[in-house]
């Protein structure tokens, strides 16, 4: 492939490029989605508030975001003042004059500072009076992606960085720097010589595309934001967007990067022909570090940066993907390069040892590559899917095709793996054939390139799936078997606002109960400490009763308590923990991965990544190569953070940062376990029934707290802290060193039901 060819390639990419970004739509729309409001979508309120607070899934800008309230006039109702959060950028709030009776619109706009996208919805709320037609929430209606060309912009900004990267760490790793002595043919020196002259301009072209697809996204987003036409926004408004936001400070750290790129490609091309001792190889460093650095920014505005609770996870792990992705598909690219000249100038003997020489180091470096990304994409796929349901979006089909993709990559690559690197320096032909299939390989990369520029596009499958329903827990369902009993517990719609609970009972003697029974459930929230207060379920038919109409004004974790009362039997006991989504139009984002299992599993791939740079260590020399001891050195340190990250995780220690309900659900069992620990450690104290009156009662110089009286004052945490440390002051010992946290949990669930039998 001639030089003249790969400078066409780029000509026409940048033409193209050029010509897309005048045709890109203006409208767009952006991630930040909202989460819920103060006031409420759709609230009807007795006295008028004093402002409107809503909270959003992404943090925002607060030079270009804002909260307008109108009144059925369309007049503005607010004090102009919108702010965000210096606090939490997530939210924005406005301050409201006095209002009238009436119903009022909240219009919002912001912008996104993680993908510096804009988004505008609008509620309604009544003061008053009642509102005729509720709406909830209501947002611009989103397209798939936010232009038909922005999927093209992201794959030529990744197929630029690649290409840098790729081609810096292939000279890095795979070429050596020095011509190697056993090599010294002219004809190889020739092949050589050929390759370094398109590495050159290889670098050069992905640096162009990568800068001039970075201008041409500015320009789209610059658009966006002042809603203008491309023309219209270049020099101020352009220069402003870059100044005064998030997205376009990253913007100008990841261009001013490659733009040093370019200089230090310039300088390390003037030196390739000349002695310089230790110049070139600090050049190509500094060359690696540019390429590497101006490719952080695309991980810093990435989906995973939206991860409010994974931030730090997410980003990483996005990073080092992107790392991996360069080392392999920019090493495929070079490769490819390589054969290709081979072919080109007479496949010879000498060159096809030197061939088979760079495909075994290339090979390793390869396979560690891809090991890295399946680790790390396995955790970005779980962290953008997070629900199996979130699947069916159009993020989750772009997954499978790009697994699909990769797939096909791995079974080229065993081709090559398998069966040709054997037969390279023997048989002729293999190496046509390798050009073929390294051809065939690059052009499968570039369209899975492609795949992910859509991926980037898409708005994440967990927020897709929060606002089609895919995760509620509508009717939700559960079912225990106790003392052959077979309890059905069930939620509707399990979202917040009024909801009706049915429990289903049935016994192996008489099938359904009858209404003789007493079924009291207790309703629990497990995020804060709200109290507890038992209703009485009513018979509807037998074996089933209800409790129907029942408020709960918080989304999150919930936990029922159910006690089955019967004449002549023993009592029932069980309980439930089920999820309220948020209701009332506040259904955007409520999908989240789970924090300490984010936690968990990146120290597990922390620890796997380091583990393959030590084992890679090994074939490049170990302790005595340079390449070798950076491997072993950046793998020791990876696994030894990845064991802290384990060390330290609440998910796999069983600790928590605070606990707010009992882990153990007072079942039976438990309750059983707990009546004979609190028989054989705190009876003798406390009495049978929990009293404060016991057989040591009056040897005891502070008398034993009364447990009917006081448990139901405190926390679970509480109580928990009390048994296991003691109380300063009373005759109350620790029992931290004599009972388990589980013995604890379940004595906490006996002494509780001594306020049910009083």
């Amino acid at each position: 492939m001639h030089n003249r060819t790969i400078l066409g390639l780029l000509l026409l990419a940048i033409v193209g490029m050029l010509s897309i970004e005048l045709m890109i739509a203006t409208p767009v729309f952006g991630h930040a989605n909202h989460e819920r409001s103060i006031p409420a979508p759709n609230a009807e309120l007795d006295t008028a508030p004093s402002k409107v607070t809503i909270w959003f899934s992404e943090t925002i800008e607060p030079n270009f975001s804002e909260i307008t309230v109108l009144d059925n006039l369309g007049v503005s109702v607010d004090l102009n003042d919108s702010y965000v959060d210096s606090n939490d950028r997530t939210v924005m709030s406005v301050s409201l004059s006095d209002l009238q009776d009436g119903t009022y619109t909240v219009v919002w706009k912001n912008l996104s500072t993680v993908d510096g996208h804009i988004l505008r919805g609008a509620y309604i709320f009544a003061v008053g009076q009642p509102i005729a037609n509720q709406a909830g929430v209501v947002t611009d209606e989103e397209p798939l992606i936010i232009s038909p060309f922005d999927p093209i912009l992201r794959w030529f900004l990744l197929l630029g960085g690649l290409l840098m990267l790729g081609v810096g760490l292939f000279r890095l790793f795979i070429v050596s720097l020095r011509s190697n002595d056993q090599y010294q043919s002219s004809y190889v020196q020739y092949i050589r010589s050929h390759y370094d002259s398109s590495e050159v301009l290889l670098s050069l072209a992905g640096a162009v595309i990568f800068i001039v697809a970075s201008v041409a996204q500015l320009l789209a987003q610059a658009s966006i934001l002042y809603e203008a036409s491309v023309l219209h926004v270049i020099g101020t408004p352009m220069v402003l967007f870059a100044l005064e936001t998030q997205w376009g400070n990253l913007w100008l750290w990841r261009v001013g990067l490659a733009l040093v790129f370019v200089l230090t490609l310039y300088l390390h091309k003037i030196t390739s022909k000349q002695s310089h001792g230790i110049l070139r190889p600090v050049l190509l460093v500094v060359l690696v570090f540019c390429a590497a650095g101006s490719m952080l920014p695309l991980s810093l505005t990435s989906h995973g940066a939206a991860l409010r609770s994974l931030v730090i996870p997410a980003v990483v792990t996005d990073y080092i993907h992107l790392l991996a992705a360069s080392l392999w598909v920019g090493g495929l690219i070079c490769l490819m390069f390589i054969v290709v000249s081979i072919v080109k100038f007479g496949d010879q003997a000498e060159s096809r040892k030197y061939l088979a020489k760079l495909v075994s180091r290339f090979s390793l470096v390869a396979i560690c590559s891809v090991l890295i990304l399946i680790i790390t994409g396995l955790f970005s796929a779980w962290a953008q899917i997070t629900v199996v349901n979130a699947l069916m979006t159009p993020y989750g089909f772009a997954l499978l095709i790009k697994l699909a993709l990769f797939a096909v990559l791995l079974i080229l690559g065993s081709i090559h793996l398998i069966w040709l690197r054997k037969r390279i320096d023997s048989v002729r032909p293999v190496t046509r054939l390798i050009k073929n299939i390294l051809v065939l390989e690059v052009s499968v990369a570039t369209i899975l390139l492609l795949c992910v520029g859509f991926m980037t596009s898409l708005e994440p499958a967990r927020q897709t799936a929060s606002k089609l329903g895919l995760a509620n827990n509508s009717n939700f369902t559960m079912n225990d078997l106790v003392d052959g009993s077979e309890i059905e517990f069930s939620v509707n719609p399990a979202v917040t606002g009024i909801n009706d609970f049915v429990i289903k009972i049935t016994d192996d003697k008489s099938g359904g109960i009858g209404p003789e029974a007493t079924v009291d459930v207790s309703l629990v929230y497990a995020n804060m400490d709200l109290g507890a207060e038992t209703l009485s379920a009513s018979f509807d038919k037998r074996g089933v009763y209800r409790l129907d109409n029942q408020l709960l004004g918080l989304s999150g974790e919930w936990q029922a308590n159910i006690v089955v009362r019967r004449p002549g039997a023993f009592d029932v006991r069980t309980a439930f923990r089920f999820d309220i989504q948020p209701g009332d139009g506040n259904r955007n984002a409520m999908i989240e991965p789970n924090a300490e299992n984010g936690r968990l599993f990146w120290g597990i791939e922390i620890c796997l990544i380091g583990f393959i740079l030590v084992v890679l260590a090994l074939p490049l020399g170990g302790w005595g190569t340079r390449k070798g001891v950076l491997s072993m050195a950046i793998g020791s340190i990876l696994f030894c953070c990845g064991m802290f990250i384990l060390v330290t995780s609440n998910a796999l220690s069983g600790a928590s940062e605070e606990v707010l309900i009992n882990p153990i659900l007072p079942t039976s069992d438990s309750v059983e376990s707990g009546f004979m620990l609190y028989q054989s450690n705190c009876a003798a104290c406390h009495g049978d029934s929990g009293t404060g009156i016991g057989p040591l009662t009056t040897e005891l110089k502070v008398p034993a707290a009364n447990l009917i009286e006081h448990v139901p004052l405190h926390s679970d945490a509480d109580l928990y802290d009390y048994i296991s440390e003691g109380i300063n002051g009373t005759e109350m010992p620790s029992f931290g060193e004599v009972l388990s946290s589980k013995d604890i949990w379940n004595v906490i669930n006996y002494i509780k039901t001594f306020k049910e039998t009083e």
